[in-house]
C-alpha cells in the first residue's frame, strides 16, 4: 500500500520532518508499532518586496534623518541588504535577521541615516535586498523620494524699480524654496497691506522653486519714509522676512524756501560776467574821454561834445552795475 502524502499550496510554514507511523489500533487509544526515521522538508521562499519608511515629518539640508527598511517571510536565512543614494552605497547604521534560531522564515530589519544636502530634492534612497530564491535575478529594491523629507527654505531679497517721479515698484523676490506651500504679506511701516499665494512658480534645475511678487507704492504726499517688508511663511514655518526703507522724497515747497537751489552758482557766474563787463566798459571810456581830451585843442566845439556823450555813457553804465549788484545783493538775502 502506498501512504505517501501530497501537500499544496506550500508555504515556509510546512518546513519541518515528517514521520511514517504504523499504529494498532487498540482501545481506548491506538497504539504504535513501528515509524520510520523521518523525513526533513525545507520550504525556500522569497523575500517580501523591501518596504523603506521614512521619517513623518521634514527635515532642512544639513540635518540627518533615519530610513528604515524591512522584508519579510524569506528562508533560508542567509540574505543581503544593502542601501545607496542616487547610485552610491552608503553603509546601515543597525540590520538584524529575526529569528536567530531555526525557523520557517525570517525577517530582515535595517536603518541607516542620511545627512541632507541643498540639492537633495530630486534625490532617492534605495534599499536593495538580494536572496538565494531569486536565482541570480535582479534583487528586490524599496525606494525613498527624498522629497517627501526634505524641507528647503525660502532666501529673499527686496529690490525697488522707480516707475516714475511719484511711483516706485518694489519686488520681493523669493528663490530656492520646497514645497511649494508658501503665503506672502506685505506690510506698509508694520500694518498689513496684502496677503497673496503664488499661481504659478519657477521650477529650478534642483527641483526647488523661485517666486516673486510686486508691490506700487505712491510716495507719501507729506514727504514721509516708508518701510515695506516682505513677510513669507513657508510650509507651517515660522514667517521669514526682508525689508526696504523708501527715503522721503524733498518736498517741493521746502526746496523753493530753502535758500539757493542747485541754479546758484550760474546766478553767480552771471552777476560776476556783468559787473566784469561793466568795469571793462568804464575803462575803455576814460580812455576814450582822454584822447579826445588831448585832440580838443584841434576841434574844441566837437571834442567837447564828445566828452559829454562819454561822461554820460559812464554814468549809465555806472547805474547798471549799481543796480546789478543791488540785485545780486538782494537775491543772495
Amino acid at each position: 500500500m502506498d501512504f505517501s502524502i501530497c501537500i499544496s499550496n506550500i508555504t515556509p510554514a510546512d518546513t519541518g520532518t515528517y514521520y511514517c507511523v504504523k499504529f494498532r489500533k487498540a482501545e481506548p487509544n491506538n497504539t504504535e508499532l513501528k515509524s520510520g526515521a523521518g523525513t526533513r522538508l525545507t520550504v525556500s521562499a522569497q523575500p517580501s518586496p523591501p518596504m523603506v519608511s521614512a521619517p513623518t515629518g521634514r527635515a532642512t539640508p544639513g540635518q540627518t534623518v533615519s530610513f528604515t527598511c524591512e522584508s519579510h517571510g524569506f528562508s533560508p536565512r542567509n540574505i543581503v541588504l544593502r542601501w545607496f543614494k542616487d547610485g552610491n552605497e552608503f553603509p546601515a547604521s543597525q540590520t538584524t535577521v529575526d529569528p536567530e534560531g531555526d525557523s520557517p522564515s525570517y525577517n530582515i530589519s535595517s536603518t541607516a541615516r542620511v545627512r541632507l544636502a541643498q540639492g537633495d530634492v530630486r534625490s532617492q534612497v534605495i534599499c536593495q535586498v538580494d536572496h538565494v530564491t531569486l536565482k541570480g535575478g535582479p534583487p528586490l529594491r524599496g525606494t525613498a523620494n527624498l522629497s517627501e523629507t526634505i524641507r528647503v527654505p525660502p532666501t529673499l531679497e527686496v529690490s525697488r524699480h522707480t516707475m516714475s517721479e511719484n511711483q516706485v515698484n518694489v519686488t520681493c523676490h523669493v528663490k530656492n524654496f520646497y514645497p511649494q506651500q508658501l503665503q506672502l504679506t506685505w506690510l506698509k511701516n508694520g500694518n498689513m497691506s496684502r496677503t497673496e499665494m503664488p499661481s504659478t512658480r519657477t521650477e529650478n534645475r534642483d527641483g526647488t522653486f523661485t517666486w516673486g511678487s510686486w508691490i506700487l507704492v505712491n510716495s507719501s504726499p507729506r514727504g514721509e519714509a516708508m518701510e515695506l517688508t516682505c513677510l513669507v511663511q513657508h510650509d507651517g514655518q515660522p514667517a521669514v522676512s526682508e525689508s526696504l526703507t523708501l527715503e522721503a522724497s524733498p518736498n517741493p515747497k521746502d526746496q523753493s524756501t530753502n535758500g539757493p537751489s542747485d541754479s546758484t552758482p550760474n546766478l553767480n557766474n552771471i552777476f560776476i560776467a556783468v559787473g566784469v563787463v561793466c568795469a571793462l566798459l568804464v575803462a575803455l571810456l576814460i580812455a576814450a574821454l582822454y584822447l579826445l581830451r588831448i585832440r580838443q585843442k584841434k576841434d574844441p566845439v566837437l571834442s567837447t561834445q564828445f566828452f559829454i556823450a562819454g561822461l554820460l555813457g559812464i554814468k549809465a553804465l555806472l547805474e547798471i552795475c549799481v543796480i546789478s549788484i543791488y540785485a545780486h545783493i538782494n537775491w543772495r538775502a
